[in-house]
């Protein structure tokens, strides 16, 4: 009968074959006390709905493994998956949902209908991955896909109250660029072995060997508590502080982003042809001044506002300004009149996309600093000797783990580049993220506009218009270089480096051409790209080379100059955000856990150990 169904049996084990009668759609055997000692006898029979869920095509999705074995001869760092399976985990627990296989719970009523968050990590770990593992030789979901093991380059830390769709999302979201394996304890530890044991000795946990591997962290904050009010992700942070590792914030995408991009080129739209139809032409005088009048001081102004509203109603301003621009262009017939404010418009549009991706910084920020008192003597942990063990192996360093985690919390990452500013006195909040609106800016007046005065300001020139070529060419490969050299840095250089082709380079540009058109330079485009290629891009492409760190060791003016530089990224609302340093415990849902830990069959989901994945061996 298994074999009419296209499945084979894994071997002489008797709970391997029941898995393949199971997967086969016929009833688990009696006989089989190997998965039953393992599951209770409701989770038998949710192993044998899971077989049928997770089967695609009349093929097994999983093969028996020796798990005791495996996890004997593979070490920690290789217990990892890869993006995709980690996108098909997401996928297989849609699809246990729908069948029936994952079900609500009195600790975990979730909406079968929800695919945004999802159940939480410990019902997924009881109703999903242990009768899986048990059924398949107890061997973790990552070494069952990957037996040989696979090198960890990214740790996450999470803590399990999370809802999975959540958690994947999140994860998938942030998957650090070039990155191709990632350690995350529901999915590397084996959740049917002993892992109490393997968590007796901290500094010799898989976690702190996969950490110790991994060039980089990243914390996926969850809206019920923070990660930091439990004393194992506490502890790795600390590992992740002491090795010198990049701790990254996973976010979800800004909701609703390619709509508000659309609506605001159709705004522009709109308004360009109000004002193209509805209004009288102004003189070419008065088109000249349009631009430095109103749109690039609303450029200027956008870099500083913090506030939501505010950025709105700014972005809307420039668009309106945008379309007046462009339409009185285009009705006196000036080309270069028309494509400037264009280029503006697609500046604003990017503005707006930041807007929305700082209001989800916010959000990320605060799930990370919900009741985190900023002491780690405050973490929570259900088992009291954890707590002294790890204190004792962080002894010393409380204050310096401390603070990096409130520089996650302000800056979206901590690394030992922005620890180094912080301690400089440098404002670094906001500075893990880059903004797409002064990444454009540059890109387009060091690319872009030289390119256009090439092809519509030959004329102005006259016997100079070889050497006037040659510096707007000149310029258009510095800008490419700085392009290039941006998607190079690491992500904690990058908002620095943005910031500084900002408020180095395009709006000094920006105000550099209406100047000389004022001081009546003849060519005010073309003489000002070439001023912008012997001073300006310099500074831009050092700011790529020297970073953060570089400039703040500038004798005297270094540190009160990467503040100013800086104070484009700042978000004031996180940037205010200091951690409450009472003496009492945290928040009372983040302490009143149970104090002994659950078995696969029922667990308690705020359990430190669970946050381990220590649940399913008790």
């Amino acid at each position: 009968q298994v074999r009419s169904h296209g499945l084979k049996p894994f071997g002489s084990k008797g709970w391997a074959n029941n898995w393949a009668w199971m997967s086969a759609g016929l009833p688990p055997r009696q006989s089989d006390r190997s998965l039953r000692r393992v599951l209770s006898p409701g989770l038998v029979e949710r192993a044998f709905s899971l077989g049928q869920a997770l089967n695609h095509g009349g093929q097994t999705r999983f093969e028996w493994r020796d798990g005791k074995h495996l996890h004997r001869t593979v070490p920690p760092s290789r217990w990892c998956i890869t993006l995709s399976d980690l996108a098909d985990f997401r996928n297989d627990v849609s699809i246990a949902i729908a069948r029936g296989s994952i079900l609500p719970s009195g600790d975990d009523n979730f909406d079968p209908k929800d695919n945004r968050t999802g159940p939480r990590m410990a019902t997924i770990n009881q109703q999903l991955i242990v009768p899986v593992s048990a059924a398949n030789g107890h061997a973790s979901w990552a070494l069952l896909l990957h037996p040989d093991g696979l090198e960890c380059d990214v740790f996450v830390t999470h803590c399990w109250k999370e809802g999975v769709f959540e958690f994947v999302d999140k994860v998938l979201h942030s998957w650090p660029r070039r990155a191709a394996h990632a350690y995350c304890c529901m999915l590397s530890n084996p959740q049917t072995l002993d892992i109490q044991g393997l968590l007796a000795h901290p500094q010799s946990s898989p976690f702190a060997q996969a950490l110790r591997a991994a060039q980089s962290v990243l914390v996926v904050p969850n809206r019920h508590v923070s990660v930091y009010t439990r004393i194992w992700c506490v502890y790795e942070a600390f590992l992740a502080y002491s090795w010198g590792k990049p701790i990254f914030t996973a976010t979800t995408p800004a909701p609703g982003i390619t709509f508000h991009a659309l609506a605001v080129i159709v705004r522009f739209g709109f308004f360009f042809a109000l004002c193209y139809y509805a209004l009288p032409p102004l003189t070419h005088e008065g088109v000249d001044i349009l631009l430095p009048t109103f749109v690039i001081p609303l450029v200027a102004v956008s870099m500083f506002l913090r506030a939501p509203l505010a950025r709105l109603l700014i972005n809307e301003a420039g668009i309106i300004s945008c379309a007046l621009c462009g339409a009185n262009s285009l009705q006196l017939s000036q080309s270069e009149g028309f494509v400037f404010p264009c280029i503006f418009c697609a500046f604003f549009v990017c503005r707006e996309a930041d807007r929305l991706w700082a209001n989800q910084a916010e959000v990320e920020a605060a799930a990370l600093r919900q009741g985190f008192t900023g002491r780690l003597q405050d973490a929570a942990s259900s088992v009291a000797q954890d707590k002294a063990t790890i204190f004792e192996a962080i002894q010393g360093l409380e204050q310096d783990v401390e603070r990096a985690i409130e520089i996650l919390i302000v800056a979206g990452m901590t690394t030992p580049s922005l620890r180094s500013s912080a301690a400089s006195g440098v404002d670094i909040s906001g500075a893990g993220s880059w903004s797409l609106g002064m990444v454009f800016g540059p890109t387009a007046m060091f690319i872009l506009t030289p390119l256009i005065h090439i092809v519509l300001q030959r004329p102005c020139c006259g016997e100079l218009v070889v050497i006037a070529d040659v510096t707007c060419a000149v310029l258009a490969l510095q800008g490419f270089c700085w392009v290039v050299g941006f998607s190079c840095l690491s992500p904690d250089q990058r908002g620095f480096a943005a910031s500084v082709g900002m408020l180095i380079g395009f709006l000094p540009h920006c105000i550099l051409v209406p100047a000389l058109t004022a001081a009546g330079v003849g060519c005010a485009g073309r003489t000002a790209d070439a001023i912008g290629a012997v001073s300006l891009m310099p500074i831009l492409l050092s700011s790529l080379w020297f970073g953060v760190a570089g400039f703040t060791a500038i004798p005297w003016i270094g540190p009160a100059l990467v503040r100013s530089l800086m104070r484009p990224l700042r978000n004031d609302r996180v940037a205010r955000w200091r951690p409450t340093r009472a003496s009492r415990s945290p928040h009372p849902r983040c302490m009143g856990e149970s104090t002994t830990e659950s078995s696969a069959a029922s667990s308690d989901a705020s359990s430190d150990r669970e946050d381990c994945g220590a649940v399913a061996s008790a």
